[in-house]
């Protein structure tokens, strides 16, 4: 599995996609599609769902050091 960014006009659009054989050849199946990456960064839940994914696998994360001084 792996992020894909794709780009259509001015957007760019996050999907999980999930790599695959079929007769042979590869093949890619978008299990999930996040939407827009301009909106997705605005939303807090989905900030603290990538947060919590990057703490379970021991990836640490950046952090702003505005956000930290709030």
């Amino acid at each position: 599995m792996f992020i894909k960014l794709t780009k259509i006009k001015n957007y760019e659009y996050i999907k999980l996609v999930e790599s695959y054989w079929e007769d042979g050849k590869s093949k890619h199946r978008v299990l999930f599609n996040f939407g827009r990456l301009d909106l997705i960064k605005k939303d807090e839940s989905f900030t603290k769902v990538v947060k919590k994914l990057c703490d379970l696998a021991e990836i640490p994360i950046k952090t702003d050091v505005e956000a930290e001084e709030k």
